[in-house]
């Protein structure tokens, strides 16, 4: 499963909020790691992948139940969409050398994120008119 965690503000508890579903789950006494996927200025799937095989191994273990927090900073204008699409939607993305993160039905991704920058609200206030 995946949790969309957003809001155009800092500070409104999105942090706050995250923490409260990750003590959730591990009340659950599932067995599996919780792991934060910090994005800054750009998507490097590269980086996401290598992260997730350091810390999960190739995802198929026999501790399924891993909670993922992928926290993007306000900063990050492009590559998000086709992350999250591939992500949550496909299940799988790839890096560029062709290594793929499958994602299982028994992860829960949290993402994080602040969707607005005032880039994106002048565009779309322009878009309006």
């Amino acid at each position: 499963g995946a949790r969309l965690i957003r809001s155009a503000r800092a500070g409104v508890g999105k942090s706050l909020m995250t923490f409260n579903l990750c003590n959730k789950v591990r009340q659950k006494n599932l067995p599996g790691k919780f792991i934060t996927i910090p994005i800054y200025k750009t998507v490097d799937t590269d980086n996401i992948i290598a992260k997730l095989n350091e810390e999960l191994g190739n995802g198929y273990t026999n501790t399924p139940f891993h909670t993922i927090h992928i926290d993007i900073a306000h900063e990050v204008e492009t590559g998000i969409d086709e992350l999250l699409f591939n992500l949550v939607i496909l299940r799988s993305i790839v890096d560029s050398e062709g290594i793929v993160w499958q994602s299982q039905p028994t992860q829960y991704y949290i993402i994080e994120c602040m969707p607005c920058t005032t880039k994106v609200r002048t565009i779309l206030a322009k878009s309006h008119k």
